[in-house]
């Protein structure tokens, strides 16, 4: 749809409704905003998560979260826009030395009925990052992933007697810098929570996607690339978990538990089948005047057909852990350090790796 169509679209509709345009300013001019600043410096150890050449290096930090939204026409409609960024510069790192994740998103969402919503929505994500792909500890070699994806979506949000749920189906497109790897993607979540206590929610989530690749080539079970023939894949998963909110020394408490299964599939010949299965905690509480945020995720691959070293199919398990300690200078600002290690262990040559992080710095709200 074209930017004149959908001005005159909203024209006649201000129209109709009565709208002037002294009513739309007055609509328009006041927004509800929270913006998070943070800036600071870090060390990680063996960043490019190598195998054979393990390179440290300081980075400078900058983090970005931004929310914006507005309820208008008696708070039948509401518009909202988040933005975040994650950027990390490192010194020793040659060609790109950023590690860079940047996210927009806007939507507006509007009451159909008494108890549901719907929503429609653009999100656009930049991505960039520096992995190893060193064979010969004597020189060093780097594979650069730059990547953008712009996604629509639609949503629907309702309740089901005590039940509350969210369906959303998105379609997007992934493009690369090696062209190949390019491929448009079709999502579907949804999402269920029901209050099982006064501080105790349950919350599963079912979701799928499908991807179909631009360039890139399907491959033989036993690995054989077939030229004439591009890749489709798709993924179906599910997971649950618990949200316990108690209150102790007059302290809210957040603690969080998920399980999930996914599964991969190749739909060209399998050969890219496989499973992922994962655990998550979080627990974030608050002592001695400082917000403590701790979490830890354990996640398992098993490939189908692809094979490790020593003839066994492919299969990798990891560990990943983080705690966040906040405190407040003043209303405004705030001092963090941020801790986090990973562990991943696999039977695929150069694919194991340790790594860890520190991250001192302040922000503002």
């Amino acid at each position: 749809m074209s930017r004149v169509f959908s001005a005159g679209i909203i024209a006649a509709s201000l129209t109709v409704w009565g709208y002037t345009g002294d009513d739309l300013y007055s609509e328009f001019s006041e927004f509800s905003t929270q913006t998070s600043v943070a800036a600071g410096v870090g060390y990680t150890e063996n960043v490019l998560l190598g195998e054979v050449v393990q390179l440290d290096s300081a980075f400078a930090y900058f983090g970005l979260e931004g929310v914006a939204n507005k309820s208008f026409w008696g708070d039948q409609f509401t518009w909202s826009s988040l933005a975040y960024a994650d950027v990390r510069t490192y010194d020793k790192l040659d060609g790109v030395p950023v590690h860079a994740i940047y996210l927009l998103q806007t939507e507006l969402e509007s009451y159909v009925g008494l108890i549901s919503k719907g929503r429609v929505g653009a999100r656009y994500l930049d991505l960039t990052q520096v992995f190893d792909a060193t064979f010969d500890e004597l020189e060093r070699v780097d594979f650069i992933v730059e990547g953008s994806e712009p996604e629509f979506y639609v949503g629907y949000e309702s309740m089901l007697g005590e039940f509350e749920y969210d369906i959303e189906l998105s379609a997007g497109h992934m493009a690369f810098k090696d062209m190949s790897n390019d491929y448009d993607s079709f999502s579907v979540e949804v999402e269920f929570e029901r209050p099982l206590l006064d501080a105790l929610t349950w919350k599963s989530e079912l979701e799928g996607w499908r991807r179909q690749y631009d360039e890139k080539s399907a491959r033989s079970l036993s690995g054989i690339p077939l030229a004439d023939t591009l890749l489709e894949t798709e993924m179906v998963g599910a997971e649950t978990g618990l949200r316990f909110t108690p209150i102790i020394f007059d302290t809210v408490n957040i603690l969080e538990l998920t399980a999930a299964y996914r599964e991969r599939e190749d739909l060209v010949t399998g050969y890219y089948d496989r499973s992922r299965l994962s655990a998550d905690i979080e627990w974030r509480t608050s002592a001695w005047g400082i917000d403590f945020d701790l979490s830890g995720t354990y996640t398992e691959y098993q490939y189908d057909h692809q094979f490790g070293d020593g003839g066994d199919l492919k299969a990798s398990d990891s560990w990943y852990w983080e705690l966040e300690m906040e405190r407040k200078l003043s209303e405004s600002w705030s001092a963090f350090l941020n801790l986090s290690t990973e562990e991943e262990s696999s039977n695929e040559s150069f694919a194991s790796f340790e790594t860890r992080t520190v991250l001192l710095g302040i922000r503002w709200r």
